[in-house]
């Protein structure tokens, strides 16, 4: 998570690099979207700490804890495993739009070697979130040592879900958002 912060912040960074007002719109996309996929992915991972005392929680904490959701409640997961796919630029969701739109804008102003070295590091990262899933759903666990006691708080799961379907709504009409920021960063200029 540590390096993929450092990289979506770079991708970031080289919108405003091409110093054009659609490096701009593209940067404050690619900014929202990432805060938005951020939030939910650590909302998760905090909200749903298998241990009751947190100090020994940040010790003990893996991502083999978490897999108790897939028998648990495997909604959950699925909502996890969708945030995760589209934090890593898998099409068509929300984060391969966004990144979709920075390499059009680098396309467009000639940067061609930072268009292929962005490409690079996002198939990398795709790597890393392809990885943590696979840890979370198929790797072998000994679920006799559950260390999941208490049950999933209702609105825990809720706000998951609330900022899963904004993803979703937004992988499913991005034009309604790139028109409001377009229109927006544009009224800021006149």
């Amino acid at each position: 998570m540590a390096y993929s912060a450092i990289t979506n912040s770079g991708f970031i960074l080289l919108g405003f690099y091409t110093f054009s007002f659609e490096g701009l719109v593209t940067s404050f996309i690619y900014l929202i979207i990432y805060l938005i996929l951020t939030f939910t992915l650590l909302y998760f991972f905090i909200s749903f700490i298998p241990y009751k005392n947190f100090k020994s929680t940040l010790q003990n904490l893996t991502f083999l804890n978490y897999k108790s959701f897939l028998f648990l409640n495997p909604w959950i997961l699925f909502f996890l495993s969708f945030n995760l796919f589209s934090m890593g630029g898998i099409p068509p969701l929300s984060g391969f739009f966004s990144k979709f739109l920075l390499f059009n804008v680098l396309f467009d102003n000639n940067n061609f070697t930072l268009l292929i070295i962005s490409l690079l590091f996002s198939l990398i990262i795709i790597f890393y979130y392809i990885r943590i899933i696979k840890i979370l759903i198929f790797t072998k666990y000994d679920f006799s040592f559950i260390n999941f006691y208490y049950p999933i708080k209702y609105i825990n799961g809720l706000i998951l879900v609330g900022f899963t379907y904004i993803n979703i709504f937004f992988c499913l009409n991005p034009s309604i958002f790139f028109d409001f920021f377009y229109y927006q960063i544009l009224s800021l200029f006149i």
